[in-house]
């Protein structure tokens, strides 16, 4: 073996080492490392993006690699490999075999391995030294690899230092060589630690869009999830509970408990293009901020506002099941009118039914056409009968209890009544109206009790959940005719 061949023999046994030890380390990391093997699996779909391209390196490798070893020329095969690879450089989004799309979020160790074995065989090919020794062969390129490592685990250990406990977790993973972000410098607070006491509203920002009826939020286009059940927006309190929802006029007096949550271009020197944050509304009081960080792969924003952060923002709210110990009676004497007034809000008008300043929205899945709304001095109760003479359960009930000071939605009742348990039910017309036979209704303690034209009947909540610390009442509903004699 010629002293030139013996040096090209070491980089190309070197070069392959390199390449076997890179495919089983992670390159990238979207959504979780991606090792050389799923790399490399992607070759079929690869063409499809710009950055993509970098994976027929691999082909032109192989291709130099083993002309090499047969002492021929590869130069062409080289130039190509190294034009191919620069296409790493580009890489932002990752595109998967399913069409998804995922955004890289750390560079892993073995694309510097993976580098280290291209550069490896493009110096077997051009390096014409005459080979003295391992240490010689090795030398210039121990020192380039050193140098390379060298600046790459400083740059990680400076983002390291202003990375937050998330941001580490997140971008800086076991295996990372360095994270594709910008440290927020911000301590990482989770949801569940935000400086907010109980009973605190969310008032959100004009950031912030409702899609139609559904306190679904979008940010710049982008779906991010539910809204909490309870927040101000546009000058309304909004609150969710079930199927169903309340809006009323924010009542600006009462603001000690109310803190701002928007979304704002950031500022020179705060990381990413937006931040999120709360701000205590009376005081002007800065709360939390951090980055608002879009994720293409999950539609949302981070930190999650859709999950962990709008969980948080319910616990603040929560309301017990409501079981009044005094009896509550609603007669058709005491009936609220229904009083249509204008909204500044894209809603659909069919599906209001508003009364006392109050607008309550149905779910669409609840047919709340034709109600019937009993008041007393504190609470309102819409009621809604339907009669379908030809199905199995042709009554359906519905009643939604709301307190008439702010219109919290305190309690549905929902059933649905056979012929077997009242036969006189197969007797009414067709176009049987009940909710306007409807003329009494008492509740007490876990029991609701209707008195109409055509029967007494009781609905009973069997009890408390098993879960005790929830306190929340078992959605299963007990219904029992007490008269089913048509008045």
């Amino acid at each position: 073996m010629s002293p030139n061949r013996k040096h090209t023999s070491l980089l190309l046994l070197i070069s392959i080492i390199f390449m076997i030890f890179s495919i089983s380390m992670p390159g990238f990391y979207a959504g979780g490392p991606w090792y050389g093997y799923f790399i490399l699996a992607t070759m079929p779909v690869a063409w499809l993006s710009g950055s993509g391209l970098a994976v027929y390196a691999n082909l032109f490798y192989i291709w130099a690699w083993i002309r090499l070893v047969c002492d021929k020329r590869a130069d062409t095969s080289i130039g190509l490999m190294l034009a191919f690879a620069l296409f790493t450089v580009t890489l932002k989004d990752f595109r998967m075999i399913d069409g998804g799309v995922l955004s890289v979020n750390a560079w892993g160790w073995g694309a510097f391995i993976w580098a280290a074995s291209l550069l490896t065989l493009a110096g077997a090919a051009c390096d014409k030294r005459h080979y003295q020794s391992v240490f010689h062969t090795l030398l210039p390129y121990i020192i380039v690899f050193t140098a390379i490592i060298g600046l790459v685990l400083m740059y990680r250990w400076s983002q390291w230092q202003s990375a937050n406990s998330d941001e580490r977790s997140r971008y800086l993973p076991p295996g990372a060589a360095f994270g594709i972000f910008t440290p927020s410098g911000i301590p990482y607070l989770p949801p569940d630690n935000l400086p907010l006491p109980r009973g605190a509203i969310i008032e959100l920002t004009d950031g912030w869009q409702m899609k139609h009826t559904s306190p679904e939020l979008i940010v710049n286009g982008i779906s991010i999830g539910e809204s909490p059940q309870k927040f101000i927006y546009q000058g309304y309190l909004f609150q969710n509970k079930g199927n169903f929802q309340t809006i009323i006029p924010d009542n600006k007096q009462n603001s000690d408990n109310v803190y701002f949550y928007g979304i704002r271009p950031s500022k020179q020197g705060e990381p990413g293009d937006l931040i999120q944050y709360i701000i205590k509304r009376k005081q002007n009081q800065n709360i939390w901020y951090a980055p608002a960080i879009f994720l293409k792969e999950q539609t949302s924003i981070y930190p999650n506002f859709s999950q962990s952060l709008s969980a948080q923002l319910n616990k603040l709210n929560e309301s017990y099941p409501f079981s009044p110990k005094d009896p509550l009676v609603f007669n058709s004497y005491s009936l609220c009118d229904q009083q249509p007034y204008p909204l500044s809000l894209d809603l659909n008008a069919e599906q209001l039914i508003q009364f006392n300043g109050i607008t309550f929205v149905p779910s669409p899945a609840e047919n709340f056409e034709h109600v019937k709304i009993f008041c007393s001095s504190d609470y309102a109760l819409i009621v809604k009968a339907n009669y379908y003479a030809s199905y199995q359960l042709p009554l359906h009930f519905n009643a939604v209890l709301l307190r008439l000071s702010n219109g919290e939605i305190l309690n549905w009742y929902p059933a649905y009544a056979n012929i077997a348990d009242n036969p006189t039910l197969s007797t009414l017309p067709e176009n049987y109206i009940p909710t306007d036979h409807i003329h009494r209704i008492s509740i007490h303690n876990r029991e609701l009790t209707a008195y109409s034209d055509f029967g007494t009947f009781t609905l009973r909540r069997r009890g408390l959940s098993n879960d005790q610390d929830d306190k929340k009442w078992d959605d299963d509903l007990e219904f029992k005719w007490i008269d089913t004699t048509i008045h």
